[in-house]
């Protein structure tokens, strides 16, 4: 018996999604929904709109969830797949009860405690990730393109963000490059960063000696949070990473392990403390650690 919504679709204007909250009477052999209120329409697809409108309307924490995790879908097929409004199909879901109610009360917990977790969101967007690992595989083994995907205008290949995820190991290397730069022998250097891992951010890596020129020259697919320790390790020996990488990347990496142990002010304080930076360089660097602020409590570290 939760919120409906109703996508509008008018002719002279853009689609809207209108939203209704269903008039519940009481009725000798239950609750019975008798209708429905219409809420309003909402202005947009994105987060925002969600938070202006079910603080406007005064949404219930059900409520929130159910528009959240609608909106989300409306929002993957926006942005992902670049579908109107009006070309949308509505499918039904199964949900085991248990299951259903053991995921609200994860993205209670999660929401309570800065974590962004929004099962429709991560179904819709899992599905277009195996769909095009599929379609991939189905190339190989047949020897031509099966052109499934690609036809509606989807690109097949990897992903997850991928631009991305090309900047943090590059960073990584760099990072490991300097720190082979400071003159340190690499056993001081390797036990520096064991014990910094360990002690800070109770992590059991063993790195060992010969691996260093390894991790300064070549890909690998490191944890990211090699990048904060690493940064760390270079102010401990007295060298300010600030003077060989951009703000935006030093900010994200030293801040990875740290956002869920201080508050975006204590974040600016200690990285002030820490990096001595320029003072014309602040707004950058506050704006910077509000946008990694706002992406929420990271579920992995990679």
């Amino acid at each position: 018996m939760g919120i409906k919504f109703a996508i509008r679709t008018n002719k002279r204007e853009e689609a809207r999604v209108t939203i209704l909250r269903p008039i519940i009477r009481p009725t000798k052999t239950g609750d019975r929904i008798d209708g429905y209120d219409t809420l309003g329409s909402l202005q947009g697809v994105d987060q925002d709109a969600v938070e202006n409108f079910s603080h406007e309307k005064q949404l219930n924490d059900k409520e929130r969830f159910e528009l959240e995790n609608n909106v989300a879908q409306l929002a993957f097929n926006k942005h992902d797949l670049k579908d109107s409004l009006e070309d949308l199909h509505r499918e039904t879901i199964y949900w085991a009860k248990p299951y259903q109610q053991a995921l609200y009360e994860l993205w209670e917990l999660a929401r309570k405690n800065n974590i962004h977790f929004c099962p429709l969101e991560i179904m819709q967007k899992s599905l277009l990730t195996k769909a095009k690992s599929v379609e991939r595989k189905l190339n190989d083994i047949l020897k031509t393109q099966v052109n499934v995907l690609e036809k509606i205008g989807i690109d097949i290949q990897r992903v997850d963000d991928e631009e991305h995820v090309k900047k943090v190991r590059a960073t990584c290397r760099k990072l490991f490059s300097q720190l082979l730069k400071t003159g340190i022998s690499e056993e001081l250097l390797c036990s520096g960063f064991n014990q910094i891992a360990q002690m800070y951010y109770h992590k059991k890596e063993v790195l060992k000696p010969h691996y260093l020129k390894d991790y300064a020259t070549n890909i690998r697919k490191l944890p990211f949070w090699y990048n904060t320790v690493a940064i760390d390790l270079l102010l401990l020996h007295g060298k300010n990473p600030l003077d060989n990488f951009s703000i935006e990347a030093i900010v994200e990496n030293w801040l990875r392990l740290r956002r869920e142990k201080m508050t975006p002010d204590e974040a600016l304080k200690t990285f002030k403390q820490a990096f001595q930076p320029k003072q014309e360089d602040e707004p950058v660097i506050i704006s910077e650690i509000q946008k990694e602020y706002a992406k929420g409590l990271a579920i992995n570290n990679f």
